[in-house]
């Protein structure tokens, strides 16, 4: 069974709605806690650090589930000239700090993760 769909937010504030309605599509494939993790790493990675916190600009949210295989593709407004470090590991200092903790925690709740220009894929 395939479903395709694509969401449109701007800022976080229907991020809650969005996610419910994910989880009725991706049920029994991912769980709950792992769900809203994901996203919500990766959505507030797009709407801070590609579009700068402006409510104004759009961050796509596509979602593509094959079986048992969840792709998800967000795409922020930004300008995509940043070069994404995903850290191998987090170090006991650095654990609380504001930067690299979610493209860690990305890495290790999924099973790949690339950054193209300004949309990060995840499987």
């Amino acid at each position: 069974m395939e479903k395709e769909r694509e969401f449109i937010l701007y800022g976080l504030g229907n991020f809650p709605k969005i996610l419910g309605e994910i989880s009725k599509i991706t049920k029994g494939t991912l769980d709950d806690f792992d769900l809203h993790l994901i996203l919500s790493e990766a959505l507030s990675n797009a709407f801070i650090h590609g579009n700068k916190r402006d409510i104004s600009k759009p961050i796509f949210l596509r979602l593509k589930l094959e079986d048992t295989l969840i792709r998800f593709e967000i795409q922020d407004s930004g300008t995509g000239n940043i070069k994404l470090m995903v850290p191998e590991e987090i170090s006991e200092e650095n654990i609380l700090t504001d930067h690299g903790r979610g493209l860690f925690l990305l890495k290790c709740f999924t099973d790949s993760i690339d950054f193209y220009n300004n949309t990060l894929f995840l499987t």
